[in-house]
Order: C-alpha cells, then sequence, then structure tokens
C-alpha cells in the first residue's frame, strides 16, 4: 500500500510537467491570436488608419470637438461619419498618432444657425 502511494506521486509530477507545457503554449497562442484584433477607423467609409483601442479615438475627437465649441464660442458636431470596426488583421501595425493626425486633417465640424 505504501508503495502504490509513493508511486501514484511520483506520476502526478510527472504528469506536472506535460500539463504546464500545455497550458503555457495554449496561454500564448490565445495572447498571440487576440492581438491580432484591431480596429479599422473609417471617415465617410474611407480607412483612415488602424489602432488598438477605440476608447482613444472616441476619446480623441470627443476633445477636439469640445476645443472647437470653445474655440468658436457654439456647440459643433463632427460633419463626417467616423466608423470604429474590429476587425481580424494578423500583420496589422496600429499607428495611433498617425490615425490622430488624419483625422484632424479630414475632419470637418458643423453648427445649427439661427
Amino acid at each position: 500500500m505504501i508503495k502504490s502511494k509513493v508511486g501514484s506521486r511520483k506520476l502526478s509530477r510527472i504528469a506536472f510537467i506535460p500539463i504546464a507545457v500545455c497550458f503555457i503554449v495554449t496561454s500564448i497562442s490565445l495572447h498571440d491570436y487576440l492581438s491580432n484584433y484591431v480596429y479599422i477607423v473609417k471617415i465617410d467609409e474611407r480607412e483612415v488608419g488602424v489602432v488598438n483601442s477605440a476608447k482613444e479615438v472616441e476619446v480623441f475627437i470627443a476633445h477636439i470637438t469640445d476645443r472647437f465649441g470653445k474655440l468658436y464660442g457654439m456647440a459643433v458636431e463632427p460633419d463626417a461619419n467616423v466608423v470604429l470596426i474590429k476587425e481580424f488583421r494578423p500583420g496589422a501595425k496600429p499607428a495611433p498618432e498617425v490615425v490622430k493626425e488624419k483625422i484632424r486633417q479630414q475632419l470637418t465640424f458643423t453648427t445649427d444657425a439661427y
């Protein structure tokens, strides 16, 4: 009886290594797969770039809208339709600064006139 307990402990120690390796490989593979999902930024159906975080673009657009509203002293809103689409694109290089600059150049604002 004592011999079988020692044998099962040895077996569980031997089984631990392959299970741990499988867990680590699976975790790394899942992380790599999920990191290939990016947000495509489009202004009026034209793609302007790729970013990792949709929140960053939304905050940037809200910031420049607020800034122009204060500059002109009236409520403004973006005239163009900005769309963020989550897509699987292996090898895509997110460039948030390039996207922000393109948004700054291409986005126009309108206001209601009385």
